[in-house]
């Protein structure tokens, strides 16, 4: 009789420490943040290249690893503004 009383409150503190263990440490990845005056906007980017339209470089014996610069002009003809573009372009 004593064992089966022993079994029982061994099981019900494990299942009371897993639940503790679970309410303890989700309360440490609870946060709740307000935002407030932010505007979520939908609009186009759409970048059309100025002239030079069909700029070329050329380069003769290049080695792997050479590199070749130019410059294009765009303009943003879509609806969301846009301040700066990095672009990098690789041909293999």
């Amino acid at each position: 009789m004593n064992i089966k009383i022993i079994k029982s409150l061994t099981v019900i503190i494990a299942v009371s420490a897993v639940i503790a263990s679970i309410s303890y440490t989700t309360a440490f990845f609870q946060d709740t943040e307000v935002s407030e005056n932010n505007v979520f906007e939908a609009g186009t980017l759409d970048l059309v290249i100025n002239e030079p339209a069909n700029a070329v470089w050329t380069a003769e014996n290049w080695l792997p690893g050479d590199e070749v610069e130019g410059e294009l002009e765009f303009e943003n003809v879509g609806s969301l503004p846009i301040e700066s573009l990095v672009m990098e372009v690789e041909i293999n």
